[in-house]
Order: C-alpha cells, then sequence, then structure tokens
C-alpha cells in the first residue's frame, strides 16, 4: 500500500514559522519511502523540503514497519 507521506505525521514550530525540511527514516521494515518517484535507501535519513512533501510517499511492505 502506498501512503502520502503528509497523512502519516503532524509538525509544527513552536514559534509559528513554517516548517522548511523534514527528515525521514526507514529502519526493520519491508517497506520504503518514495520521493518524486525515486526509491529512497533503508536505513538511512531522508531529509526533504517543505515542497517535497507533497511529492512523497511510503510503500508499505508485508512485515511490520517502523
Amino acid at each position: 500500500q502506498s501512503r502520502a507521506a503528509s497523512g502519516l505525521f503532524t509538525a509544527s514550530d513552536a514559534d509559528g514559522e513554517g516548517i522548511t525540511q523534514y527528515g525521514l527514516w526507514d529502519t526493520e521494515g519491508s517497506g520504503h519511502w518514495v520521493v518524486n518517484g525515486v526509491t529512497q535507501a533503508a536505513n538511512t535519513e531522508i531529509v526533504i523540503t517543505a515542497a517535497q512533501l507533497a511529492q512523497t510517499s511510503y510503500i508499505a511492505g508485508s512485515g511490520t514497519d517502523h
């Protein structure tokens, strides 16, 4: 199953400023992140801009993902 990253979490800044970057991580699972159609490596931090959030999804695998 594919899930839009924007629907998996929320983020806010204590000062009310806009979020400019997100750090994503995938460990211990059979799924993976996809940014603008490109599969991202597992077990690494994936840094995306706020604009890239709309083009980012998580493809769940057959096992449990963390």
